[in-house]
Parts: structure tokens; C-alpha cells; sequence
């Protein structure tokens, strides 16, 4: 499966959604507050803490910052 990047600056990582299962999951999800943070990358980098089991401050630079993903 190919994993497409929404900020070609940033990293992929194997947590990541591809585009396939973001357009599943993305209309099932309400947004009660705006962020200058793309939904999905929202959800890849909360994807990214269970998978590997870190701390929410460890969330990688790339990804939004920890308190938006938290």
C-alpha cells in the first residue's frame, strides 16, 4: 500500500494512513474545533504514539505539536 504524505517536508512513518483509509475514516469523524493542522495529520501522529507506545510530549517535530494531538 502507498502511504502519501500531506507535508512533503515531513517523514512517513509506518503508522501513517494511506489515502485509501483516510477516505473511509474521515467522514466519520467531527471536528468540534478548528487548527491550522490538517485532520489527518492530526490522526497519523495519535496513530503514531499508540503504535510505538511513547509519551505524547515524544511525538516527532514533523507531526503537530504533542497539546494539539493530546
Amino acid at each position: 500500500m502507498i502511504k502519501e504524505v500531506v507535508h512533503s517536508q515531513r517523514k512517513v512513518y509506518s503508522s501513517d494512513l494511506c489515502s485509501h483509509d483516510w477516505g473511509r475514516l474521515e467522514p466519520l469523524l467531527v471536528v468540534q474545533r478548528r487548527s491550522k493542522w490538517p485532520l489527518v495529520e492530526i490522526v497519523n501522529a495519535t496513530l503514531y504514539v499508540h503504535k510505538n507506545g511513547c509519551v505524547w510530549q515524544d511525538v516527532p517535530g514533523d507531526l503537530p505539536p504533542w497539546g494539539t494531538v493530546y
